[in-house]
């Protein structure tokens, strides 16, 4: 769109709209002003690893690959409503979150990885994808035993790895249902898991299929799933949802998926503001899942209280 109004400068739908924002921000600020999120999860981001890994690209791949990669598990977990803090280090800050997202960090000194592993040692859980500690922060591939420094904390082990062709993944426990979005993209190591480490997924090929695709270890206080390759959306929700089982998190919004989108805040005042966004064409019933007050239709609601928005809609809820 080229802005409010187009070449003939006349009145629209759009301008029509933009004309009601200020009457808006008048009526809800004092309730949306100064509103501040309490994210427990956090995601690993890394300029390093991504031009590293857009420099050297699996396969035929084109494009800005490291982007593709942090898009597919950041989005996987926007549809499931786990809000997150987009990081670009570990320290000692990086304690207050329950769990770390670490997609494709390719490159990385060792004081990084380090860093990673003594999170885990103390308590945090981790999603660790494929690539990960694979070389130091001059792109130079480490010499051990992949994936590097990482392996400590994961458990699991790689000398190996191919590019998947018509490659499926498999089940181990109970919990994760792949039967569909179960496809192998990218990229696959074929992980050894060391003793005491569970394996999650397995491939489906006629010569990999002794191999894991996925990993889950325990590390002293901490916990670790490790990812040998690009999983589906549907799939990285799932691995969350076992990593983080028992934890009662702040970032998880709703219960519901998208389309319905879920975020929530707190304003100055201490109260929650829940925004419900229905992202489809298609109308969404839902059941309340808090109480207070619909900014926008000024109503009390209540929760357990069925609900509707139309196609695009969206409420503000405050309790």
């Amino acid at each position: 769109w080229k802005g409010l109004l187009s070449h003939d400068f006349s009145r629209n739908a759009t301008w029509q709209e933009a004309t009601t924002i200020g009457a808006d921000f008048a009526r809800l600020s004092p309730q949306l002003a100064e509103l501040k999120a309490e994210n427990d999860v956090a995601l690993l981001i890394s300029n390093e690893a991504m031009d590293a890994l857009n420099q050297f690209r699996p396969g035929d791949a084109q494009g800005n690959i490291y982007n593709d990669i942090f898009r597919r598990f950041h989005d996987a977990l926007y549809d499931h409503n786990i809000s997150l803090d987009i990081i670009h280090d570990v320290n000692e800050e990086t304690a207050r979150y329950r769990a770390l997202i670490v997609p494709g960090l390719y490159a990385a000194d060792d004081g990084l990885l380090t860093r990673i592993n003594r999170y885990i040692e103390q308590g945090g859980r981790a999603l660790i994808g494929f690539k990960s500690g694979f070389s130091d922060e001059n792109v130079k591939v480490r010499s051990g035993a992949q994936p590097g420094i990482l392996r400590e904390s994961c458990g699991v082990s790689y000398s190996q790895f191919t590019l998947p062709e018509e490659t499926t993944v498999s089940a181990c426990s109970a919990d994760i249902d792949c039967r569909q979005d179960n496809q192998a993209e990218l990229w696959m190591e074929l992980l050894t898991p060391d003793a005491g480490t569970r394996t999650l997924l397995r491939y489906q090929h006629p010569a990999w299929g002794d191999y894991a695709a996925a990993t889950e270890a325990d590390y002293a206080q901490g916990r670790a799933i490790y990812v040998g390759f690009l999983p589906q959306k549907t799939l990285i929700s799932q691995l969350f949802d076992r990593l983080t089982a028992g934890l009662d998190l702040r970032s998880r919004t709703s219960a519901y998926r998208y389309p319905l989108v879920v975020k929530k805040m707190r304003n100055r005042d201490g109260n929650s503001i829940h925004f419900l966004f229905n992202n489809s064409g298609e109308p969404q019933a839902f059941i309340s899942e808090t109480s207070g007050n619909a900014l926008l239709s000024g109503e009390k609601v209540s929760c357990g209280q069925p609900l509707r928005l139309k196609a695009w809609e969206f409420t503000i809820i405050e309790s």
